[in-house]
């Protein structure tokens, strides 16, 4: 509920339409869901993950394209976004990268923006995101936030996932001490698929 209402927020309020192209950073508890969100809405599906490791999930997901950032030089070849949603743990930074950053890019994100387009930052972040001002100014770029879907949202979007089907790709873990510490330890080391829960004996 909580990560589904998330993603399907901008769906739901900013104008995503069949057809647009949206990019999704990240394919994780949010951004799974968000790419099956996108897919069954109508849309071209961009995923980028950091490397190759969930690139055939990502495609069995809804994606039309993906991307591995970390094999990225820049985004030449990528047709521009009408749409982007940050779903990862943190932040991207939208300076230049350099060679020093993991992703190694030396292009930031917002030349991959079409005019007008919209970047949804969908995760929390306490830390600073400074964003060049002149990009958005030339090109008419949106940084949009969106909260947690309202009641009424998030009842049609229960409509929706039951219409199409969309459910989240979840691992179980055992109500206990060592449940949630083998939970935690899937997580920190990057290989939770894609939500834990926690169940009761």
């Amino acid at each position: 509920m909580c990560g589904g209402a998330t993603v399907w927020s901008p769906f739901a309020s900013y104008n995503i339409k069949p057809t647009d192209r949206v990019g999704i950073i990240g394919i994780g508890g949010l951004g799974h869901m968000a790419i099956q969100f996108a897919s069954k809405v109508g849309c071209e599906v961009i995923a980028f993950s950091g490397s190759e490791s969930k690139r055939k999930e990502a495609f069995g997901f809804g994606a039309t394209e993906f991307y591995a950032t970390n094999n990225l030089k820049d985004f030449s070849g990528i047709k521009k976004l009408n749409h982007l949603l940050i779903t990862t743990a943190n932040q991207p930074d939208f300076k230049l990268y350099s060679p020093s950053y993991i992703y190694k890019l030396i292009s930031s994100w917002i030349p991959l923006m079409a005019a007008n387009g919209t970047i949804f930052p969908l995760t929390v972040d306490f830390g600073e995101t400074p964003i060049p001002i002149l990009p958005l100014i030339v090109q008419g770029i949106n940084v949009q936030g969106s909260a947690s879907a309202s009641k009424g949202q998030l009842l049609k979007m229960l409509k929706f996932v039951v219409q199409h089907n969309i459910r989240p790709t979840i691992m179980k873990f055992p109500l206990t001490r060592d449940g949630v510490e083998e939970a935690l330890k899937t997580l920190s080391e990057g290989n939770m698929r894609y939500r834990g829960v926690l169940v009761a004996a």
